[in-house]
């Protein structure tokens, strides 16, 4: 009962129209719940997702290029509006939020959250690149002395920190209590720093069963048998390797993903799924492709048939869960690796690995989190 009066505090990425991201937000406080803490996620939206802050901007761009992004800008307006606010409502409806927002550092040193523990959480939290430098309240730089300090399967993104910022991101990872990565690279990179103790763990959307999402899930949209699409960013490879397997295993496609392109070479476009959408195309598909780490993590939760096209950048975060439950012969570098989809996943040799993994994911929060 004591136990259940302590309260965390998460400090994680989740204002970004982003499938996994606000998934790892839900799955971290879902798996604190279960452990029996109370948690709450930092409000924290800094100015460059601000998106009615980043619309004005314009810093030193040259007239051509201003007409550029405003008329780029009005295109996407509406699209972006609907998706905005559809992410706002998965938000609203399932994750529990400080009171207070905050825009920067300032702020929250301040007037930090009232909490027993502080917890750096999953997604790409350290990565610079994405963050446009060190996020400071990322790193937990405005925590009270004497209170807790956590990181829970935070990511790196790439192989390592830049080589500018790597005194300063020691100084910061030097006041945690406990370090928890991700990938394999972030778990050297800070072994590297000299710090001792850094345990890989699995993503939080790992640790929970598929008997823990159902009640998410939206009905079924497709009723036909199909091969989900589920692509970041633009790679028209990935649809012409999907058009090859879908084929010949007598599937229909559906596309899924937040960048806008009607392709009219699937069965059906569904560019502003829902979160709860997105879980039920996965959960119902017949065969994946992706090039996310989030759709891998979740093809893994639905045990599904799979193959995985990397992406151009970030691709440490795919490689690194694959290699870890021996599964890099389902990644398709190029047309001549297709064939690859023929060899079927036997999940009970993948299951005993994801389990073990789980079991020591689990076991790490439990001894970061006691008092």
């Amino acid at each position: 009962m004591e136990r259940a009066m302590k309260k965390i505090a998460i400090s994680t990425i989740f204002n970004v129209c982003n499938y996994g991201t606000v998934l790892q937000a839900y799955a971290t406080q879902y798996i604190l719940g279960q452990l029996g803490y109370k948690s709450e996620i930092i409000k924290y939206i800094p100015e460059r997702v601000n998106s009615n802050k980043v619309l004005l901007r314009t810093g030193g761009a040259s007239a051509k290029n201003i007409f550029r992004n405003v008329l780029s800008i009005a295109i996407r307006l509406p699209g972006n509006i609907l998706m905005r606010k559809i992410f706002n409502n998965f938000l609203n409806n399932n994750i529990i939020f400080t009171k207070r927002k905050y825009e920067n550092l300032e702020q929250i040193r301040e007037n930090p959250p009232e909490a027993d523990i502080f917890l750096t959480g999953s997604d790409q939290v350290w990565n610079s690149k994405y963050n446009a430098g060190i996020d400071y309240i990322y790193y937990l730089d405005f925590v009270p002395n004497g209170k807790k300090k956590i990181a829970y399967a935070a990511s790196i993104g790439g192989e390592d920190f830049e080589t500018d910022e790597k005194p300063k991101i020691k100084t910061l990872l030097e006041k945690y209590d406990y370090i928890a990565v991700r990938e394999k690279s972030a778990q050297k990179a800070i072994s590297n720093l000299s710090i001792s103790n850094v345990q890989q763990v699995l993503d939080p959307t790992l640790l929970l069963q598929t008997e823990n999402w159902t009640p998410l899930f939206s009905k079924r949209k497709m009723k036909e048998n199909y091969l989900l699409l589920y692509i970041l960013g633009r790679d028209k490879n990935i649809i012409e390797i999907g058009e090859v397997i879908a084929k010949e295993r007598g599937l229909k496609i559906v596309k899924i993903g937040l960048d806008f392109i009607i392709s009219s070479k699937v069965d059906k476009n569904d560019l502003l799924c829902t979160p709860n959408e997105f879980l039920s195309y996965f959960y119902y598909a017949d065969y994946v492709i992706t090039n996310s780490f989030h759709g891998l993590s979740f093809i893994l939760n639905f045990e599904k048939q799979f193959s995985i096209v990397l992406p151009k950048t970030f691709s440490t975060r795919l490689e690194s869960l694959l290699y870890q439950f021996g599964l890099e012969d389902r990644i398709i570098r190029d047309k001549d690796d297709i064939d690859r989809h023929k060899f079927f996943l036997d999940y009970e040799l993948v299951n005993p690995k994801k389990e073990k993994a789980k079991e020591k994911s689990l076991e790490f929060l439990k001894i970061a989190l006691e008092l």
